[in-house]
This record gives C-alpha cells, structure tokens and sequence, in this order.
C-alpha cells in the first residue's frame, strides 16, 4: 500500500476546483517511487527469490514482491552466487605449452612446462591467483627434480620473476597428484599475464627417477572475481 490516505469528502459536500485537485495531486504524491514501501521488512523477506521458470513452463508473479523475487532468482543465476554476495571464486583453463614431443617433464633432460593465464577484467585487486595442476610420473620409485618459477608480464615493462622455489615430485606411486602455486595478488594488476614455468631437471643428479616421464594431467587457474563477472 502507498504512503498516503484518500481525504474522506461529505456526502452532498461541493467539489470545487481545489478540492479537486489537491486530491488528485494526493495519489500523483502518494504512489510516487520513493513513498511506495519496500517489500522487505525483515532480512528472511528480503532473502527471498523466485523461479520464473522457463519459456512454456512459466510461473508467473502474483504481484509486484513476486516480480522483484524472479528478479533476484535471475541476478543469482547470473552470479552464480547468492543476489548480495559481491566476489566470486572463478575457474579458467588458461594456456598450457610443454615443448616435448609426448607432452611430458623427461628424465635425462631439462625439461620446462608453461602455464599461462590473462589476469581478467573483474578481478579482485590484491587477492591472489593460484594454479592448480596434476602431476604424474610413469615410474613409482624415485624423485623427480622439479623447480617453478612465477611470472609477470606487463605491456612496456620486462619480465619480473614473482617466487621460484622447488617443487620436487616424489610420489611413490603412477597416480595423478595435485599441486597448487601462488601467484601473488598485491604484485599483479588487471590485464598482467601470469606466466608460471614448471622446470624438471632431469639430468641433475639429485633426479632419481631414472626412466620414468612426468605427465601434466589437467590443470585449471583459480581467482576471486566480481560476482557480476
């Protein structure tokens, strides 16, 4: 209901001009946006969305509270989180380049495996982008010498390395094994590349699994985005 009251007249009163008006300026006044109230009057209201459905199986809205709960059952599909959350974790294949010709870290051989990844339009500024990747060794004894150097690119500026560290693979097994590096977020900006290079080097002699190959399974990149995005 409105925010305004309709001025009772008097049986045989006379309408004059004034009268008139002043009442119908009432419900111009009354069912302005701004006056109409707010079909949340507590959080639980508020939280309540609505499945139009499809076309030829639509539920339609009784009302205009039903309206706005489709609305924001639609603006939750768009997200693909709750209607009021703001940020997001997304997921991203990115690039992947490993210049051997079976696609996998050799043993004998430095080897270097490139995953590549377009810092996007929504991304949180700050919040750290991660690389997720599977690993497997085609031999179960041994370990593999593996090195991961993170990097950024940026139009008009050179390479600047982020972290390097080890990563050496000793798995015990030929199954597929997850790794997850860092790409910190408070050295990277909308539109950098993140370039990670994985590095096995084979003909150290620290690297122990003789004969056996490492093949990259899968891997996906990993950031917080807008919701909207």
């Amino acid at each position: 209901m409105a925010l305004f009251s309709i001025t009772t007249r008097a049986v045989g009163e006379t309408l004059t001009a004034a009268k008139y008006n002043s009442d119908r300026n009432e419900i111009v006044a009354g069912i302005a946006p701004d006056t109409i109230p707010s079909t949340e009057s507590d959080i639980s209201h508020s939280n309540v969305t609505a499945d139009p459905g499809e076309t030829g199986s639509e539920s339609l809205a009784a009302n205009i509270t039903g309206d706005i709960a489709h609305l924001k059952f639609i603006i939750e599909e768009m997200k693909g989180v709750t209607w009021r959350t703001s940020n997001a974790t997304r997921q991203a294949q990115g690039d992947f380049v490993i210049p051997t010709a079976n696609g996998t870290w050799v043993d004998a051989a430095t080897t270097i495996a490139f995953y590549r990844f377009h810092v996007p339009q929504g991304w949180v500024t700050g919040t750290n982008i991660l690389l997720h990747f599977l690993r497997r060794s085609s031999s179960a004894s041994g370990t593999s010498r593996m090195t991961v150097q993170v990097l950024r690119a940026r139009d008009g500026a050179s390479i600047s390395t982020l972290a390097s560290e080890d990563i050496d693979f000793t798995p015990g097994d030929t199954n597929s094994h997850l790794t997850s590096i860092i790409a910190t977020g408070g050295s990277l900006a909308v539109g950098d590349f993140v370039n990670i290079q994985i590095t096995r080097l084979g003909s150290d002699v620290s690297d122990t699994n003789n004969g056996g190959a490492v093949a990259p399974d899968g891997h996906y990149f990993e950031w917080t985005g807008k919701a909207s995005r």
